[in-house]
Formats: C-alpha cells, sequence, structure tokens
C-alpha cells in the first residue's frame, strides 16, 4: 500500500489534478500521456484510491464538452496555477463547503456558459469523493496570489 504524502497540498492536488486531466484530452500536446501519468503517480503518492483518477477525468469531461471558451492550462512543469486552474479550484472549494453563492459564479467564469448542470455534478463528485478521503480544500478566491513557487502543485513524483 502507498504511503501517504504530505507534501502536497489539498489545493494544490485539484489544481494539478485538474491541469493533468484537462491535458489528457488535448491531442497532438506532449503533454498528454505525461499528464496522465503524473496524476496518477500523485493519486498513488498520496495513497489514494486509483479511481480518484475517474473522477478527474469525468470532471475534466464534462468541462471540456461545456465550455464555450478555451481553458487555459499552464504547463505540467510549472509551479503557479492560470487563472482557469485556481477558478477550477475554487469551484471544488466551494463544493465542500456550506452553500456558496460563489459556486454558480465561478462555474460560469470557468466555462463561459450558464449551461452548468453536467459541470456542477461532476465537480460534486469529485468534491465529495476527495472530502471523503479527508481532502478538504479552503474556501479560496481565485485571485494571482493564491498559489507560487513556494507551493509547486508538482511535487508529486517526476516522470521522465
Amino acid at each position: 500500500m502507498a504511503s501517504r504524502c504530505p507534501l502536497i497540498e489539498p489545493e494544490n492536488l485539484v489544481g494539478l489534478g485538474f491541469r493533468c486531466s484537462m491535458s489528457c484530452f488535448r491531442p497532438g500536446l506532449d503533454a498528454s500521456s505525461n499528464g496522465c501519468r503524473l496524476l496518477a503517480a500523485t493519486i498513488a503518492a498520496r495513497g489514494l484510491s486509483p479511481g480518484i483518477q475517474d473522477h478527474f477525468t469525468a470532471w475534466a469531461l464534462a468541462i471540456t464538452a461545456t465550455a464555450q471558451r478555451p481553458i487555459t492550462l499552464n504547463p505540467l512543469e510549472t509551479a503557479s496555477f492560470s487563472q482557469d486552474e485556481r477558478l477550477a479550484i475554487t469551484l471544488v472549494a466551494a463544493c465542500q463547503h456550506a452553500p456558496c453563492p460563489a459556486l454558480t459564479a465561478c462555474a460560469s467564469a470557468l466555462l463561459g456558459t450558464s449551461d452548468l448542470g453536467r459541470v456542477l455534478a461532476a465537480t460534486q463528485i469529485i468534491a465529495h469523493t476527495l472530502a471523503a478521503t479527508g481532502i478538504v480544500v479552503q474556501n479560496l478566491g481565485p485571485g494571482p496570489s493564491q498559489f507560487s513557487a513556494a507551493s509547486p502543485p508538482t511535487r508529486a513524483p517526476r516522470l521522465h
């Protein structure tokens, strides 16, 4: 059984899960297969069930199918998160906490649409699955100062 990895904070796990899962659906990018492997390695290092990767994948599929604008991702090796990655983290945080009016605002900002049903359902699944394993994301705003090189999302095992 894999041991728990304390090096990656819940916010970074969600941000990395979002980035990696979304990159898996971007054909032609070299990062797509690396993103899938990096997420699997991060989940294993954290001692989580491999099935959590399926929830991240379903979330990314719902976002990809619903988004009415391009979703911006930073490269896998980048320590900071893009604005869209921070919105995704905030969306999961909003689902994990008491009813939050920011939930639909974050989802609308991320997707560029008000057709939120599929994405909110997928976000609730990943949020509740993570919460059931003790991973609770703080209710953060999407501002640029939330994440920096001091807390990189890629402290999980590196793929070569």
